[in-house]
C-alpha cells in the first residue's frame, strides 16, 4: 500500500507538472527527538540527516497557493549521554508526502505551514520497534534573491508515537516524537505559472 501511494503521488505529479510550478528542496535536517520514558523526557542531542523532495506549486490567487511534495528526509538523534549511559544515535530515514499552504508576501517571500505524514524505508537493525507512521506538522518561510533559486527555514513537530512498543511486558513505556530545523535550497522550474505571477 505504501509503495502504491507514493506510484499515484508520483503520478499526479507528472500530470500537472505543465499546468503548475514544478520544484526541488535539498538540505538538511537538524533532528533530534522528544523521548519519554515512564513518563520522564529526555532531549537527546541533535544530529545533521539529509533532506530531498519534489515540490508541485498550486497556485491559488495572487497571494495565496497551495503545495504538494514528496521527501526523503533523515530523521533521529546525536549520540546522547544520560549519568553513566551512552544512548547510541538514531538514524530513521522516511519517505514522507506533505501538503502546505503558502502566503505570498512580495513575490521573492513567503511564508507556509502545513503537514505530512511519513513511513520509513530503512528500518534500523537495533532499533527494532521504532518503526511506527510519522506524522507532524510544520512552518517555514523561503526567499527567493532570483527568479529560480531560494533558500528556506522550517521547524517541523512531530505528533505520532514513532515506538510501536517493546512485546515484554516488563518493559518501561518508551515513547518518541521526531523533531527538526530544516535548512535547504530551493529550485523550480520556469513554465507558465511564474509567468503568470509576474516572473
Amino acid at each position: 500500500m505504501k509503495k502504491i501511494g507514493l506510484w499515484l503521488a508520483l503520478i499526479c505529479v507528472s500530470q500537472s507538472v505543465f499546468a503548475q510550478t514544478l520544484g526541488v528542496r535539498m538540505g538538511i535536517n537538524y533532528a533530534t527527538q522528544l523521548i519519554k520514558v515512564d513518563g520522564v523526557t529526555i532531549n537527546p542531542n541533535y544530529r545533521i540527516g539529509g533532506l530531498a523532495a519534489i515540490t508541485l506549486n498550486l497556485e491559488e490567487s495572487e497571494k495565496v497557493s497551495a503545495q504538494l511534495e514528496l521527501s526523503y528526509s533523515q530523521m533521529g538523534f546525536g549520540v546522547t549521554k544520560i549519568g553513566s549511559e551512552k544512548i547510541p544515535e538514531g538514524d530513521f530515514k522516511y519517505m514522507k508526502i506533505g501538503c502546505l499552504a503558502k502566503y505570498h508576501l512580495p513575490h521573492s517571500i513567503n511564508i507556509h505551514a502545513g503537514g505530512e505524514l511519513g513511513f520509513q524505508f530503512e528500518y534500523p537493525k537495533d532499533l527494532r520497534y521504532l518503526y511506527n507512521p510519522d506524522f507532524g506538522a510544520f512552518v517555514g518561510a523561503e526567499y527567493y534573491p532570483v527568479k529560480l533559486a531560494g533558500i528556506g527555514v522550517r521547524y517541523y513537530f512531530g505528533f505520532a508515537d514513532v515506538n510501536t512498543g517493546s512485546e515484554s511486558s516488563n518493559a518501561p513505556v518508551v515513547k518518541q516524537f521526531n523533531r527538526a530545523f530544516q535548512f535547504y535550497l530551493a529550485f523550480r522550474f520556469p513554465g507558465k505559472q511564474l509567468k503568470e505571477m509576474g516572473y
